[in-house]
């Protein structure tokens, strides 16, 4: 019985050094993207949807959906290990706070930059990332597996209405990873003199479908140091919805030049 614990505590031994070096010839520090925009826009499919960075301009768009805080945050430390940025402007909305344990199973071609510490951390909820960060399995390797804007081209706002009508009211309580990532990007954001902004995007009638007290009582409580874009009450034309989460292209070019204008009259561009 003695042998054969040594031999299986060699075995995990090995294997962990075998894992060790794999992930160390398949991980890379070098930069996803390089921008030369000052403003940074990273979320989920809120932000990825909604802000059109060929409107709203001097920003750059790498918001992807289902992103969560853990994915913004590498992407935030690895884009600005090579790009110069003034602004950081990352999606907290109500949805974003309903981030639950299956976020975390997302793999795309940015696990082979995760720093170890936060791959482990993943892989705690997602196992699976271990063996996306070391390429065996298919990741394709196109910009938008990554993030970008998406223009949605949908119409179907009343369908999802409908859909969601027997919906109960989501609590809007966040998954602790949420809230331990986010942490993590307001003190990486004072660390580098970055301005972050949160910023929640229009959706439709939000009070229906989420528990906005809870979500208003955390922003105030825990970020109220941090500018908050509220835009989750913006009237826009039900034709400007995809659905009651996201605005079609119609909509997101609206939004994304009320933003332009903003800053405009804000620093007199």
């Amino acid at each position: 019985m003695k042998k054969f614990l040594i031999k299986i505590s060699l075995l995990f031994v090995l294997l962990f050094l075998c894992s060790s070096l794999l992930w160390k010839y398949c991980h890379t520090d070098k930069p996803i993207v390089t921008i030369k925009e000052r403003v940074l826009i990273l979320g989920d499919s809120h932000t990825e949807e909604d802000i059109n960075d060929t409107i709203f301009t001097n920003s750059f768009n790498y918001s992807q959906g289902g992103d969560p805080f853990i994915y913004s945050y590498v992407k935030l430390v690895n884009i600005t290990s090579a790009s110069k940025i003034d602004t950081l402007i990352l999606s907290v909305s109500p949805a974003t706070f309903n981030v639950g344990e299956n976020w975390l199973h997302k793999a795309n071609k940015l696990l082979y930059r995760f720093p170890l510490e936060d791959l482990m951390f993943l892989a705690h909820y997602n196992p699976s990332a271990i063996g996306h960060s070391f390429n065996v399995f298919d990741i394709r390797n196109r910009r938008n597996d990554i993030g970008g804007y998406r223009s949605l081209d949908k119409f179907r706002l009343q369908e999802n209405l409908e859909r969601w009508a027997t919906k109960t009211l989501n609590p809007c309580i966040p998954h602790e990873a949420q809230l331990l990532y986010l942490d993590k990007i307001v003190e990486y954001c004072r660390s580098k003199s970055i301005q972050l902004i949160f910023i929640n995007t229009p959706t439709y009638h939000a009070e229906r479908f989420y528990n906005m007290d809870n979500f208003y009582k955390l922003i105030e409580e825990k970020y109220n140091d941090v500018t908050f874009w509220d835009y989750g009450n913006y009237v826009l034309l039900d034709s400007c919805y995809g659905d009651v989460n996201h605005l079609n292209y119609i909509g997101a070019k609206i939004f994304s030049a009320m933003l332009q204008e903003k800053v405009r009259n804000k620093y007199n561009q």
